[in-house]
């Protein structure tokens, strides 16, 4: 996931105006958003770990989708 919206930010840098700046900042929040679920899951008990991972499996399948 942090892949994928890096990779839209870089997009954004290198053409600027090809996004609008509203979908460019949501971009940076739902990354930033990934980065803290991510340092979470290292004292997460096994359930959230699970809720996360399903989150963020489904996530990625819908924007791979778009």
């Amino acid at each position: 996931m942090i892949a994928w919206y890096n990779a839209r930010l870089v997009d954004a840098r290198r053409n600027p105006g090809r996004h609008t700046p509203d979908v460019v900042a949501e971009w940076r929040t739902a990354r930033d958003q990934v980065v803290d679920d991510l340092n979470r899951l290292e004292t997460t008990d096994p359930d959230e770990t699970v809720q996360i991972a399903l989150t963020y499996a489904a996530r990625l399948k819908e924007l791979q989708a778009t």
